[in-house]
């Protein structure tokens, strides 16, 4: 496996990587095999991503009628809610894709976080065993967010959900800080250290100190930050912008 991070000069500019080498995972792994998987990150960050891949050249240049879409954390609020994954990542992209519904991949937040959680945990298993007669889960690229704090999907410093073993999908609340103040759902560790790529997207320099502890000793890092936790069978990228802007 390979770890390595990309600084940008600013979020713009990460954006456009980032979103080119999205693509080209995907399209590589459609080429192989007829199909690809893609879980989605929330965020502010991830956002200027989808943005960005629903514009030429990604949207128009990659097989998105072959690729799954699921969602890496979500919160447990309505899809139509200010502060839902899912409904901010149809808004950015999803809808402005040839990418069939039942490509969409998202948990039902109509249940509560426990039995959503279950859920959607149960869907995964069955949809790569459906394809790949394995007890394995192998996305092909997993989007993560970073937080200030270290976290990243919804696994929070101090949480007894770092150290699952065997649930792949767990319920989880914030700690008070932590904006929205409200459950979710996410992926755990041993899920989404299955996967073949991850792309951790990070930005602005209230992140530029956690940035440099994950880089600099990962294994230290570890036991602090959830994020410094997270790898990939193939390899896993740090994209760093050290300014928000656009431009």
């Amino acid at each position: 496996m390979r770890f390595a991070q990309v600084t940008f000069a600013h979020a713009g500019q990460m954006a456009q990587q980032a979103a080119a080498c999205v693509c080209d995972i995907l399209t590589d792994a459609v080429r192989r095999r007829g199909w690809a998987t893609l879980a989605l990150a929330g965020g502010a960050t991830p956002r200027l991503l989808y943005r960005t891949l629903a514009q030429t050249p990604f949207a128009t240049h990659t097989p998105w009628a072959a690729i799954d879409v699921f969602w890496s954390d979500e919160r447990c609020v309505a899809p139509g809610h200010p502060d839902s994954n899912v409904g901010m990542a149809r808004t950015a992209f999803l809808t402005q894709l040839a990418l069939p519904a039942e490509n969409i991949h998202a948990p039902d937040m109509t249940l509560p976080p426990a039995q959503a959680a279950q859920a959607y945990e149960q869907h995964i298993r069955r949809y790569f065993a459906a394809r790949l007669q394995a007890v394995r889960a192998p996305f092909d690229l997993i989007l993560l967010g970073l937080g200030t704090d270290g976290h990243t999907a919804s696994l929070f410093p101090g949480q007894t959900s770092l150290h699952e073993t065997v649930r792949w999908v767990v319920a989880a609340t914030p700690p008070a800080e932590i904006t929205p103040a409200v459950a979710r759902v996410t992926f755990t560790l041993p899920l989404i250290t299955q996967a073949e790529h991850v792309i951790m997207l990070a930005a602005g320099p209230a992140k530029r100190a956690l940035v440099d502890a994950l880089t600099d000793d990962r294994a230290h890092a570890a036991w602090r930050y959830p994020a410094a936790q997270v790898y990939a069978q193939r390899e896993t990228l740090l994209f760093y912008a050290t300014t928000e802007g656009r431009a």
